[in-house]
C-alpha cells in the first residue's frame, strides 16, 4: 500500500508541470512605434509601415511602405531581446537614474510596443548615457538603431539614423 501511494504521488507530481504564464511580450503581433526628433515610424503585424516626417528629414508628411514577414520577425526578435517590458517608462533626468546632465538640449527618442491590448512606452534622452542606468539606456539606444535599420528609415530621413 505504501509503494502504491508513492507511485500515485510521483505520478501526480510529474503530471503537474509548471506553466509560465504567457506574457504580452510573447505575442508575435506587435505594433512598434519609434519616435525621434524629426519623425515617427510605425510597423504593424501585417508588415505595413507608416513614416511621418516632421522636420529636417528628406520626406515630410506621411509615407507608407511594407516589409516582409522575415523583416517583421526581426522586429519582434529585437524587441524581445531588449526586454522592453522590464524597462522604466523614461530615462530623462537624474531622478530616472541618469548621470548629471551636461547636455540640456539633447533629443528624445520614444519606443512604444503594443500587443494583446497592452502597451509599453519608453522615452530616452540622448543625454542620459551614463549614471546608474547606463546598461538600460544603451539597450534602448541599440533597439532604436535596430528598428531604424530593419525598417530602412534612411530612405525617408536622408541618412542612416543615429
Amino acid at each position: 500500500m505504501k509503494s502504491f501511494s508513492l507511485i500515485l504521488f510521483f505520478l501526480c507530481v510529474s503530471s503537474c508541470t509548471l506553466v509560465k504564464p504567457k506574457s504580452w511580450v510573447d505575442s508575435n503581433d506587435f505594433t512598434v512605434t519609434l519616435s525621434r526628433w524629426g519623425y515617427t515610424v510605425t510597423v504593424s503585424p501585417d508588415g505595413n509601415v507608416l513614416f511621418q516626417g516632421y522636420k529636417q528629414v528628406r520626406v515630410l508628411g506621411d509615407s507608407k511602405s511594407s516589409i516582409s514577414l522575415e523583416k517583421y520577425r526581426e522586429i519582434v526578435k529585437v524587441v524581445r531581446d531588449a526586454h522592453i517590458e522590464q524597462l522604466k517608462n523614461q530615462y530623462i533626468t537624474q531622478k530616472d537614474g541618469c548621470g548629471e546632465m551636461t547636455i540640456t538640449d539633447s533629443s528624445l527618442m520614444t519606443i512604444k510596443v503594443a500587443a494583446d491590448s497592452k502597451a509599453k512606452e519608453v522615452t530616452f534622452s540622448n543625454g542620459c548615457t551614463w549614471g546608474s542606468v547606463k546598461d538600460e539606456t544603451q539597450r534602448i539606444d541599440r533597439l532604436g538603431q535596430q528598428i531604424d535599420s530593419i525598417l530602412d528609415t534612411h530612405q525617408w530621413i536622408g541618412s542612416p539614423a543615429s
